[in-house]
């Protein structure tokens, strides 16, 4: 951690009477976490006490992005896997490893279980007890579901973004992750910047609960995805063609060109989706269900 970033925790730390919550310690970056646990033994007592549970959530938060990363790239597969499984495979990844390099035999078993909780409570996986934790089937009419939620709550973000002065230096994040897609290298990347892009939205527009909702919403429709198969360079230059689409709109301050842009990317999402796995009577029912949604904000 650089000094800075050092002095300005020692200054919180001392603004809160000696005291840092778990709350202000979940508010700080992953590696400001991971950091401040490491340099918290040779800093003279001041973060003595903080200790513990720096290490805590920064484990908890590590384990639970790796957990997702595995769930969504298909590594854990549909059967059962035990705790001891998954503890396991996230001991073999680097990050983790690094992370935990002081504890000898990796994260305890804590911050394993309240990822498992989180995300069981999203809905990517689920528990059957004495047997082991499953990765949840998303159907069809989930996805459906899904999307019109999402239109619903996406929608409102682009206008309200659009409707705003100073767009252009909100909208970064949107900008990076766009970036980032192009970037990717495999469909996980890309699948994670494609969240990023729809996320990093809803926050430029100043909405406070929606970008936890669309990344739950966005994890699901990607474990949808990858589990009929991943998606395809073709399909992806797409996407990426539509995420431009509607932030040209949203920077050039046009309210109904960014809604209908959205609303032209669920529709043609729902027809990638459908063409891998969807029955075709779904097919008539959710397109106007996922336009009527959006149609209803523009």
């Amino acid at each position: 951690m650089p000094v800075v970033a050092s002095q300005n925790l020692q200054k919180q730390w001392i603004s809160f009477n000696g005291r840092l919550t778990p709350a202000d310690l979940a508010a700080l970056p992953q590696e400001a976490l991971v950091e401040l646990a490491d340099q918290a033994q040779r800093l003279p007592g001041l973060f003595q006490q903080v200790f513990p549970t720096a290490r805590g959530v920064a484990n908890r938060e590590l384990v639970l992005h790796e957990l997702t990363a595995l769930i969504l790239r298909g590594d854990l597969g549909f059967g059962s896997t035990r705790e001891s499984v998954i503890r396991k495979k996230l001991l073999e990844l680097p990050t983790v490893r690094q992370a935990t390099r002081s504890e000898q035999k990796g994260p305890s078993r804590t911050p394993i279980r309240e990822a498992l909780g989180i995300l069981a409570h999203d809905g990517l996986i689920r528990s059957q007890p004495q047997v082991g934790w499953f990765v949840s089937e998303i159907t069809p009419a989930q996805v459906r579901e899904i999307l019109t939620r999402r239109s619903e709550m996406e929608a409102d973000a682009v206008a309200t973004l659009a409707g705003q002065a100073s767009v252009e230096a909100r909208v970064g994040e949107a900008q990076r992750a766009l970036a980032a897609g192009e970037r990717a290298t495999s469909p996980y990347e890309f699948m994670a910047a494609d969240t990023d892009f729809h996320v990093a939205l809803a926050e430029a527009a100043g909405f406070v609960d929606t970008p936890s909702i669309i990344r739950v919403l966005r994890n699901k429709l990607h474990l949808f995805r990858s589990s009929h198969g991943e998606i395809t360079k073709d399909q992806a230059a797409t996407v990426q063609q539509e995420h431009e689409r509607i932030l040209n709109a949203v920077l050039s301050h046009d309210r109904d060109l960014a809604v209908s842009g959205l609303d032209g990317h669920m529709v043609a999402t729902w027809s990638r989706l459908e063409r891998i796995a969807a029955p075709a009577s779904d097919s008539a029912s959710v397109k106007p269900a996922v336009r009527e949604a959006v149609g209803a904000k523009g």
